[in-house]
């Protein structure tokens, strides 16, 4: 398979690294060794090391028998990077975009205060004004608190006053009539820097049948506020990367917020906008 490739072995999965260039390997041959008496097949059809061909676009199953008739299985994986496998985004990443910083502006709403609870509008507008002024430090809660508004949900218009109040730039982007024309806009604001603040509504944003970073993580959101700030696009579709501050304490086996660097289909993040009215979304530029 070539010297410039990574084998990680990790029973019953073999992850084939290939370089980032790489999208669509196609049939190569692979090369082992087994104890005499051993017989590998895939799918049935016996393999002979350095000689049958396999087409590494996606995974496989290898099955190994001994002379005992005993038998195991080794999934083999394809992939060009080191992350989306473990994921849940695919195994071959074809575009990618994060607008991070290289200091923390996640905010778990659960721990906003009073209103922590219905806290993911100014939560999300508080996030993108650190993000957009890195000297921004005012809490979630002062966002609340400004309007004195007893816990009742944020609409646009308290956000952009508020927005206004450390003059961040922002415009409204429009949603477009298809979840294509969607993704194709809201790459755009994302290609030229810009993070986007949307509301949507979360049942149409499916949790994962198998651990990740794809999919709710938490229930109970409902009419939600989240952040896209970049986005994937793999061999299982494009996904858009997101804050989304409805954590509540919820951290990543590896450690880390769950709400931080999730990933949303963008049909999903279609249905849940036109489910919760439609319309503009509000874009925001780094202050300076």
């Amino acid at each position: 398979m070539g010297t410039s490739n990574q084998i990680a072995i990790n029973y019953p999965n073999i992850i084939v690294e290939f370089p980032d260039s790489v999208m669509a390997p196609g049939n190569l041959v692979a090369s082992f060794a087994l104890p005499a008496g051993d017989l590998v097949s895939i799918a049935g059809v016996r393999q002979v090391s350095g000689v049958t061909a396999n087409n590494f676009d996606e995974a496989f199953i290898y099955t190994v028998k001994n002379e005992d008739n005993d038998s195991s299985q080794w999934e083999v994986a394809g992939t060009n990077n080191n992350y989306t496998l473990g994921w849940g985004l695919g195994q071959w990443l074809q575009l990618s975009r994060s607008n991070n910083k290289d200091y923390n502006w996640y905010i778990d709403q659960g721990s906003t205060g009073t209103c922590s609870l219905a806290n993911c509008g100014p939560s999300c507008v508080t996030m993108a004004m650190m993000w957009s002024d890195s000297t921004f430090t005012k809490p979630a809660e002062a966002a609340r608190n400004y309007f004195n508004d007893s816990c009742q949900g944020w609409q646009e218009p308290l956000m952009t006053i508020y927005l206004s109040t450390d003059s961040v730039p922002y415009a409204f982007v429009p949603l477009g009539d298809s979840a294509a024309q969607m993704r194709d806009l809201f790459k755009a604001q994302l290609d030229s820097g810009r993070i986007i603040i949307i509301y949507l509504e979360m049942g149409s944003i499916p949790f994962p049948t198998t651990p990740g970073r794809v999919g709710q993580f938490q229930p109970g959101a409902d009419d939600h506020y989240i952040i896209l700030k970049g986005y994937r696009q793999t061999e299982l579709g494009f996904f858009f990367e997101v804050y989304d501050p409805w954590d509540l304490g919820l951290t990543y086996p590896g450690g880390g917020p769950m709400g931080e660097n999730r990933f949303y289909r963008y049909d999903n993040v279609y249905i849940g906008i036109i489910s919760d009215g439609g319309g503009p979304q509000l874009a925001i530029s780094q202050r300076w």
